[in-house]
């Protein structure tokens, strides 16, 4: 936001925000990833991630 204001006022002609930057999740369209629901399989590759993510912090002395 700071970088599109300080663009304005140094700009004779009238920007958005937009102009300045656009961030990934502007464009989506339903055929990305990020639109489709989870799968079973998903959940699961998820929680394995997870706990072997856990499994390596507790082995470091992390407590939870």
């Amino acid at each position: 936001m700071l970088a599109y204001i300080t663009a304005q006022v140094n700009s004779t002609k009238k920007l958005k925000p937009t102009d300045i930057i656009k961030f990934a999740w502007e464009n989506v369209d339903e055929a990305t990833p990020i639109n489709k629901p989870l799968t079973q399989e998903d959940v699961e590759r998820i929680k394995a991630k997870a706990l072997e993510r856990e499994k390596e912090l507790k082995a470091k002395g992390f407590k939870f």
